[in-house]
């Protein structure tokens, strides 16, 4: 099982922002322990990382040349 905690560290964040969100998300019940699967865990960063990077990035032509596409 992974803790919040755990979690939080691997997502470079604190475990009271990831909880703090995760209570926004997902049903829990009051001062029970997060812990999560493996699975579970996958799914959370995902979501996480989602919450980030659904921004819109405009790039200009300088960007895409100094950094090309492979």
């Amino acid at each position: 099982m992974i803790t919040a905690e755990e979690l939080a560290h691997s997502l470079n964040t604190t475990g009271k922002a990831l909880r703090s969100w995760l209570r926004k998300q997902y049903p829990h019940e009051a001062n029970a322990p997060w812990l999560f699967t493996p699975t579970e865990a996958a799914e959370i960063r995902r979501r996480w990382r989602q919450r980030i990077t659904g921004r819109v990035v405009v790039l200009t032509a300088e960007a895409l040349e100094a950094r090309p596409f492979k």
